[in-house]
């Protein structure tokens, strides 16, 4: 139940039915010597706001502390019971779990959270709200990225969570600056939709309508059939029906085309770009199927194609000529209505909302330069993006895609360079320091050398394509050399400052505990004889991050990250 305590004492007395007896009665505990909490969130709408930062407080029993410090990722993500308060009231018997995939961390870290105030014990709420998501920022170092993306999607009438900020404290221990975040629940669909009774399904790992629906995670409604999901899959992909215009078309046409060109705009392309971390709702009253964004958290970083996305529909609608155009002219719009939103102002004020928080959080991934620096990045990508993004769309003509050189690939889609017929897709790459075959990188190709350079008796070879780290493994070997290694703290340090000069983000090189967690080796299998490792470094609890990187940022650190990610990288000569 939900108490009203005459002080809070009383209120951490109550707790005590569940807990141990709690320390700290006597109000509520700023982080370091700093303010007490900003405002008061009296309603889901201030709490979604930048008219509050709320300190939240979670008290867990010694087997939940162990729990959540297992190597296990199911332990992690299994709800156990704890005591919730929020000011001077206390919910006691709430659901605590951990979350995350890429973001998963353990207790003695700095984890994302899922409260769920329902549980354990039906019906119960919080400011109107039946969970809590907090997320811990893991991926942004600006802790601004989330909130601006779901802005952009709320602001042009996309149903997307509402966001705001808070701190969180774990058994009185200060455990920073979080994103609170709305969870997608059937409170979620009250607030965006008139009929909240419908089915809501999350989309992860390549979920999409032309593949296995049984694949999707059913998290609201009633059809466990799945009748109606299957009778849109079914619609989807039959070429002989009109999805996107037909008359009793069961999609929202003009929702899910701003969907789709939200999600390119703010560059997120772990989303449904990829058929991954997206919702898709069905609202019976209309009949109408609905898309909505979900884990924007590495949005704002990269300029993401608006004629590339992988979703399915996304495809579809590129290939016919009326989508298209719909399609490009909502995308010119969505480039217009940012420029008006004002988005520069309400950075400014999310920065003074969150400024103590954020530098005094000792448990964030990245340090207070890392995250100043970030926030200046981002500030200028959200600047230049309309611009960019518009350039990027206006390119039919009479609505169809031009092809000047002749060589039967357009400017919109794949050509780089549209007055060159030698230069297309299909073209063999030269090493003329011309992208021929349009990867976006030229001479990328092992017949073609990088830049090399002597340091302290290794030759090192700096190659600016950015690769994955298996693919520039493989180049390397082509060229008969390896992944770079480094003989010593002061060979490593040469290295980088050459490498800053040519790109001062990170840069791969040959070390990785792909064949073991945390036993880092080289690509002989060596191990190194000295470790640069960035504050916080290796990330080796997480199983995606395997290989290391400098980290950049004009520091000759390294970081460990996903295999997958792409990268400058350094080859050496094999001695």
């Amino acid at each position: 139940m939900m108490v009203y305590p005459r002080t809070l004492a009383f209120a951490l007395a109550v707790a005590a039915i569940f807990l141990a007896p709690l320390a700290g009665c006597g109000g509520e505990v700023p982080i370091g010597n700093g303010p007490a909490e900003f405002g008061t969130a009296t309603g889901s709408a201030k709490l979604f706001s930048l008219g509050a930062l709320p300190q939240f407080h979670i008290y867990l029993d010694d087997e939940t502390v162990e729990a959540f410090n297992s190597d296990d990722d199911a332990v992690l993500k299994t709800y156990r019971p704890a005591t919730f308060r929020y000011r001077d009231l206390v919910w006691e018997y709430v659901g605590v779990r951990l979350k995350g995939n890429l973001s998963l961390t353990r207790l003695d870290a700095k984890p994302s959270f899922k409260i769920k105030f329902n549980k354990f014990i039906k019906g119960r709420r919080f400011l109107g709200l039946e969970a809590l998501t907090l997320n811990n920022m893991f991926s942004d170092p600006s802790m601004l990225r989330e909130y601006v993306a779901y802005k952009v999607f709320r602001e042009l009438g996309v149903p997307a969570a509402r966001a705001g900020y808070a701190e969180l404290f774990v058994n009185d221990e200060p455990y920073g600056l979080y994103l609170d975040l709305e969870s997608m629940d059937d409170v979620f669909l009250h607030h965006n939709f008139k009929d909240a009774s419908g089915d809501l399904y999350e989309g992860e790992h390549g979920d999409d309508l032309d593949r296995d629906i049984w694949n999707y995670e059913h998290d609201e409604g009633e059809d466990t059939m799945r009748v109606h999901l299957q009778e849109l899959a079914d619609l989807a992909t039959d070429d002989a029906y009109d999805l996107f215009y037909a008359n009793d078309t069961p999609l929202d046409t003009p929702r899910v085309l701003d969907f789709v060109a939200a999600e390119t705009f703010v560059g997120h392309f772990d989303g449904y770009w990829t058929s991954h971390n997206y919702f898709i709702y069905h609202e019976p009253t209309l009949n109408r199927w609905t898309w909505s964004p979900w884990s924007l958290d590495q949005t704002l970083i990269r300029k993401t194609n608006p004629f590339r996305s992988k979703g399915y529909l996304a495809r579809k609608c590129r290939n016919r000529p009326d989508c298209l155009v719909d399609y490009i002219g909502r995308g010119i719009m969505l480039a217009d209505t940012v420029s008006t939103m004002g988005l520069h102002d309400e950075i400014d004020r999310v920065l003074d909302l969150i400024d103590y928080a954020s530098h005094n959080d000792t448990r964030k991934r990245h340090d207070n330069d890392a995250m100043v620096s970030s926030q200046a990045r981002t500030t200028t990508w959200i600047r230049n993006r309309p611009d960019s993004f518009r350039e990027t769309l206006d390119c039919l003509v009479d609505g169809a895609e031009p092809d000047t050189d002749g060589d039967g690939f357009g400017s919109c889609f794949s050509d780089c360079d549209d007055t060159d017929a030698s230069v297309q897709p299909d073209a063999e790459e030269v090493c003329d320091g011309i992208d021929n075959d349009c990867s976006g990188f030229a001479d990328d190709i092992p017949e073609c050398p990088c830049r090399i350079e002597l340091v302290m008796g290794r030759e090192f070879h700096f190659c600016t394509h950015k690769f994955g780290w298996s693919k520039a493994r493989r180049f390397c070997d082509d060229q008969g050399l390896e992944l770079a290694r480094f003989d010593n703290r002061e060979q490593n340090d040469a290295v980088w400052a050459i490498a800053r000069e040519i790109d001062s983000g990170r840069w791969a090189f040959g070390l990785s505990d792909r064949q073991e967690e945390a036993d880092y080796r080289w690509i002989d299998g060596s191990a190194p004889s000295f470790f640069a490792w960035d504050s916080g470094e290796p990330a080796n609890m997480l199983a995606w991050f395997d290989c290391v990187f400098f980290k950049g940022s004009n520091s000759a650190l390294w970081r460990e990250s996903n295999c997958s990610t792409t990268a400058p990288f350094l080859c050496s000569e094999i001695k």
